[in-house]
């Protein structure tokens, strides 16, 4: 679990998914398999959810 309140993690988040996108587009990924559990703010929920839905995965929510 890694909390996301200081702006360096965020940053490493940030590259961690950046690099897996270029590696996807020059053709260095052949499946994926990722598990992202997440706390977000609920007026950021559903574009969250949207988002997953996007990637042709469904989202597993729930309220807090």
């Amino acid at each position: 679990m890694t909390s996301m309140s200081e702006p360096a993690t965020r940053d490493a988040v940030r590259r961690l998914l950046l690099d897996l996108s270029n590696a996807a587009d020059d053709g260095n990924i052949s499946w994926a398999q990722i598990q992202v559990k997440v706390v977000v703010a609920e007026e950021a929920a559903a574009q969250v959810e949207q988002d997953v839905r996007d990637t042709g995965t469904n989202p597993s929510t729930r309220a807090v």
